[in-house]
């Protein structure tokens, strides 16, 4: 049985602080707290007379420290909520409830537009956006999307990138034949997949279920999917800079702080929520996390893609593979 962590008092967050360079006051720990900035103390009395001192929860030290580091970086003190809570930190619930929110409705306002562009007469099929004409002629400096580029070719690549935005939009359409080779050779599915896969896909990211899977999620939820998402984005890192010290830059780095980045990150979260309820998802995300962890320790890569490949199809079982 775990041993309760000891609870500490405002001289022992302030003493941290000058440890770590900081100078703050008491007053600063009151404007934070108010903030939801550090978790809010208990009042415990001292007995007659001698009034009460604040206990704050273990770890608020380390969480005051963090704090300091980053209004470095960001003139907002509220700027400061989400790298808190993305690295682990206790921001209140209601805080990292309208971060989701406020994604949902953005994901719902493009959906709308999404279906809207498609039902006009006068549309090419919404594939004149300007972010897929940015994609099909503009440079990509991400390795990933630009050997997608690669496979489907220019002229193709606008479908393919279309039909990923209706699909991570929740809109469900059937594809022709035609673009359903495009999507699979761009993402390197086999044959038949794309009219099997897409469509599950979107139906999960149809914003109405995405609300009910929000909805129904405990703050615990959206804390474990976080941390499942942060592993990756730290695995990706650390594979990154082991591989660019050997063969030069693999990943782009601008992509993987966009990972970091709230707008962004609570977009892939509220993805993988409903998907992480999913045992087979579920148990491929954890195969896949172990892989990363494998190449970024100096594992073979070849022999961990093939290992990886073998035990994807083991848990996909006969039926679907």
């Amino acid at each position: 049985m775990e041993q309760a962590q000891p609870e500490e008092n405002a001289e022992f967050l302030l003493a941290a602080a000058r440890q770590a360079g900081f100078q703050i006051t008491v007053a600063q720990l009151h404007r934070w707290q108010r903030e939801g900035l550090i978790p809010r103390p208990r009042q415990r009395g001292l007995g007659r007379a001698r009034g009460s001192e604040s206990l704050y929860p273990a770890g608020a030290a380390r969480q005051v420290v963090r704090l300091c580091e980053l209004r470095r970086h960001h003139r907002s003190l509220r700027a400061a909520a989400w790298p808190l809570w993305w690295e682990g930190f206790r921001i209140p619930e209601s805080q990292v409830r309208k971060w989701f929110s406020q994604q949902l409705a953005v994901l719902d306002f493009f959906s709308a537009e999404l279906r809207a562009s498609a039902d006009r007469p006068d549309s090419d099929d919404a594939r004149d956006f300007p972010l897929v004409d940015e994609l099909k002629d503009g440079r990509i400096t991400d390795p990933v999307v630009s050997r997608m580029r690669s496979r489907t070719g220019r002229a193709a690549f606008p479908t393919l990138v279309h039909i990923l935005l209706k699909t991570g939009s929740g809109v469900v359409d059937r594809m022709q034949d035609d673009d359903a080779a495009i999507v699979e050779r761009g993402m390197r599915l086999d044959p038949g997949d794309a009219e099997v896969l897409l469509p599950r896909i979107a139906s999960t990211m149809e914003p109405i279920r995405l609300r009910q899977v929000l909805e129904s999620s405990a703050l615990a939820d959206l804390e474990a999917a976080r941390d499942e998402l942060r592993a990756v984005v730290e695995q990706l890192d650390a594979l990154g800079a082991g591989l660019s010290a050997v063969v030069g830059p693999v990943l782009d780095r601008t992509f993987l702080s966009r990972l970091r980045e709230r707008e962004f990150a609570v977009g892939l979260l509220l993805v993988w929520l409903p998907l992480r309820a999913t045992p087979i998802v579920k148990s491929g995300f954890d195969l896949f996390l172990v892989s990363l962890q494998a190449v970024a320790a100096g594992a073979n890569p070849i022999k961990v893609i093939s290992d990886f490949d073998a035990q994807l199809k083991q848990l996909k079982g006969p039926t679907d593979g």
